[in-house]
């Protein structure tokens, strides 16, 4: 089940980039027609987004380390079906 929601949550970090992207162009829109409102929605949505996707990356790196240490361990399955 834990692989399962780690899965699932790695799939929102397109999602995520896409917000990066789509904030930033409207933050550039904003800057060149001063009257066009949304500044404040564009700047929260490019923080959400970074910190979602800075989150997922740590997050991946913590399981790809953490699945290491477990496989390398001694005496688990996974050395026992290595060997």
């Amino acid at each position: 089940m834990g692989i399962g929601c780690s899965v699932i949550c790695l799939m929102g970090i397109p999602i995520a980039i896409a917000g990066l992207v789509t904030g930033i162009m409207a933050l550039s829109q904003i800057k060149k027609d001063p009257y066009q409102s949304g500044k404040e929605i564009a700047i929260v949505g490019i923080v959400l987004s970074g910190i979602y996707t800075g989150l997922s990356v740590v997050m991946l790196i913590l399981a790809i380390f953490f699945v290491g240490a477990i496989m390398s361990a001694p005496g688990t399955i996974f050395t026992l079906l290595l060997t």
